[in-house]
């Protein structure tokens, strides 16, 4: 078994590569010892390659690790990398492809005979969850007025979706929800929008390398 690891290591996302190749070194350590101790004839190996948390590179990363060898893919850690992954290697060339961390409702509409698969909820199941939390949080959701900012790519699209449509079924309101570009320089006028008529409570939907920008510029806001 040799399975294909692409990881963030560097990008937005980068903040979970490091302990995600952890976890990956670590399954392998056990099933390898899990081998020795029934004395199996068979061998485990893991490629690790870095996506950049970018769709380009991680159809360049998944089409190295299977040049390499690899019958099974674990990948990718968002939704962005996930689906051309599928696409362009996993699917055409039949190789079983498992991501950790795509939670968009796209990855589900993906004609992939089988070979796309994930480990993570759905952004259709996260949201009302996420609603469910933020109405244990503020003693209810009857008139409470939540303000959302969220990355724009699939992620941050679809969770505020489907946590907007939760919380207003719940009875409560979106008072704004600011969808902004990760790649800006700066957020202070987001921010401001996204703190605009003194909520009851905010929802931000972000990656950690963004949100050190999007953060800073909330907390200007005073």
């Amino acid at each position: 078994l040799v399975i294909g690891d692409l990881l963030p290591l560097s990008g937005d996302l980068a903040d979970f590569g490091p302990p995600w190749e952890k976890s990956a070194n670590l399954a392998v350590d056990e099933i390898r010892a899990a081998i020795d101790e029934v004395g199996a004839d068979q061998t485990v190996e893991v490629i690790h390659e870095d996506t950049q948390t970018d769709p380009q590179a991680a159809v360049s990363a998944a089409r190295k690790v299977v040049g390499q060898g690899a019958t099974c893919i674990s990948a990718a850690p968002s939704t962005a990398e996930t689906i051309p992954v599928a696409e362009s290697v996993a699917v055409r060339d039949e190789i079983l492809q498992i991501s950790p961390g795509s939670t968009s409702d796209d990855t589900t509409k993906v004609e992939d005979d089988g070979y796309l698969n994930r480990t993570i909820l759905a952004n259709r199941l996260q949201g009302p969850a996420l609603a469910d939390l933020v109405e244990e949080r503020l003693g209810g959701a009857e008139g409470k007025v939540v303000n959302v900012g969220a990355r724009n790519d699939a992620y941050g699209t679809g969770l505020a979706d489907t946590f907007g449509a939760a919380w207003e079924e719940k009875g409560g309101e979106v008072g704004q929800e600011v969808i902004y570009d990760p790649e800006q320089p700066s957020y202070d006028s987001e921010a401001s929008q996204i703190v605009e008529g003194d909520p009851d409570g905010w929802v931000i939907i972000d990656f950690p390398e963004t949100f050190g920008i999007v953060g800073p510029a909330l907390v200007r806001t005073g």
